[in-house]
């Protein structure tokens, strides 16, 4: 990757990594401990949109105050966008295995922020659970705590985009990568802007 943005890790816990590949240009629009929104301009459509890194809590009522504070602040951010990173939270069962089992109305509060925020799952290849909690035995879960989501208008101009969970070193959640095109299999270098979000540490 080319460039980089990161928030630094508060002790042993938090932080946030944006890397970019590309000619594409982007612009820090907002930076705090739990996300990072910039401003991505793609030459080839002659467009903007906006792409946020985000790192919601594990605390079950600060990410609700999270999720309350980003439904009021997508008004800034138009009709093209996304949003990435550690949601902290899944919409089914099937994104969880291992450990006890999520009563139906527990994955309620995420499902009305997916829908208040108008957005769409991109979904992935690769791996399905993006994070483990390195435990043993019947202590040992998965679950899909990161993901995409994107307004149905920015699908509609990256209609190629693709989405990979991948592997990382020093830490309990994989990568994403997004790549806005398709990668033919004989080509070595991806064209089309290549982007990694990465939650540091838990």
């Amino acid at each position: 990757m080319d460039s980089a943005l990161i928030v630094d890790l508060t002790g042993s816990a938090g932080g946030l990594a944006l890397f970019w590949k590309g000619k594409s240009s982007i612009t820090l629009v907002k930076l705090c401990s739990w996300f990072i929104d910039v401003k991505v301009f793609d030459p080839v459509l002659n467009k903007s949109w906006r792409l946020v890194n985000v790192y919601f809590s594990s605390e079950d009522n600060e990410r609700k105050l999270q999720w309350d504070f980003f439904v009021h602040y997508k008004t800034c951010l138009g009709d093209d966008w996304i949003i990435w990173g550690d949601m902290n939270d899944i919409l089914s069962p099937q994104e969880k295995q291992g450990g006890l089992a999520r009563p139906s109305w527990s994955f309620r509060g995420f499902k009305k922020f997916v829908d208040d925020c108008g957005l769409v799952d991109l979904g992935f290849s690769g791996y399905p659970f993006t994070w483990r909690n390195n435990r043993c035995g019947d202590e040992y879960v998965q679950e899909r705590l990161d993901r995409v989501l994107a307004t149905p208008s920015w699908c509609l101009l990256f209609d190629q985009a693709s989405v990979t969970h991948l592997d990382t070193v020093g830490s309990n959640h994989s990568a994403i990568l997004l790549n806005l095109k398709s990668i033919p299999a004989r080509c070595r270098v991806p064209f089309g802007l290549m982007l990694v979000g990465w939650r540091m540490m838990k």
